[in-house]
C-alpha cells in the first residue's frame, strides 16, 4: 500500500476480478454489484479479538465527493477487526461492511472462522476490497507493519490484472519479483490470482 508509512508498508488490498478484468457484475458499477462486496471475511489464524470498529457507513459510489464529510480516526481502514495472534503479532482486516462484524473484543477465534463481511467503509481505496495488514501492536497508527508470510496458497500471474489496467487506461505496475517461496512460506505481491489450497 504505502512504503513510506511504517504502519502501512506491508498492507494489502485484496480485490476480486472476473476473467475480463472487471470488478463488477454485468457492467454495473454500483457498490452492491462489486464482486468483493458482501463476501465473508475469515480469521487468518487462531487468536483473540482485541479491537473492533463498527461505526462507519459504506461509501456510495464516489469517495472523492464524500471525503470532506467523512470523519473518524480510523477513516483509512473504516470498520475493522484486530486479532492478536502472538506477543507482538496482530492482524487487521478492514473496509468491512457496517454491522456485519460477528465477533466482539475478547472472543477467541480459529483460523477460517467467519468474522465479518467485506464492505466499502474505508478510505484507503476507491471501491470495495479487503484491507489486510499484520501489525506489531493493536494500536494501528503506532504500529509497524510486518511482512506477511502466506502458507497453503497457490499463486500465479493474473491475466485479469493486465486487463483491469487496460480498462482503466493507466500504466500497469510491474509484477516482477511479486512471488517468492521460502520453505513452506509464500510472499506475494500485486497482480496475482491467489487461491487457498486448504484452511
Amino acid at each position: 500500500m504505502d512504503w513510506d508509512e511504517p504502519g502501512d508498508r506491508f498492507s494489502y488490498c485484496f480485490v476480486i476480478l472476473d476473467e475480463g478484468g472487471n470488478h463488477f457484475k454485468e457492467n454495473n458499477s454500483s457498490t452492491q454489484e462489486n464482486l468483493c462486496y458482501g463476501k465473508d471475511i475469515l480469521a487468518v489464524a487462531d487468536g483473540v479479538v482485541v479491537k473492533i470498529c463498527n461505526k462507519h457507513s459504506d461509501f456510495s459510489d464516489n469517495k472523492a465527493d464524500e471525503a470532506a464529510d467523512y470523519t473518524g480516526s480510523w477513516d483509512t481502514v473504516g470498520n475493522h477487526v484486530i486479532i492478536q495472534h502472538g506477543t507482538n503479532e496482530y492482524s487487521c482486516v478492514g473496509n468491512l461492511m457496517r454491522d456485519s462484524i460477528k465477533v466482539k473484543v475478547g472472543d477467541k477465534v480459529r483460523q477460517g472462522n467467519i468474522i465479518a463481511k467485506c464492505g466499502n467503509s474505508g478510505y484507503a481505496t476507491e471501491e470495495p476490497c479487503l484491507y489486510f495488514n499484520l501489525l506489531s501492536s493493536k494500536r494501528f497508527y503506532l504500529s509497524t507493519s510486518l511482512p506477511i508470510a502466506f502458507t497453503n496458497i497457490k499463486a500465479e500471474e493474473s491475466s485479469a490484472y493486465n486487463l483491469a489496467h487496460i480498462n482503466a487506461r493507466e500504466t500497469c505496475p510491474s509484477t516482477k519479483g511479486n512471488f517468492e517461496v521460502i520453505g513452506n512460506r509464500s510472499y506475494i505481491g500485486r497482480g496475482l490470482d491467489v487461491e487457498n489450497l486448504k484452511i
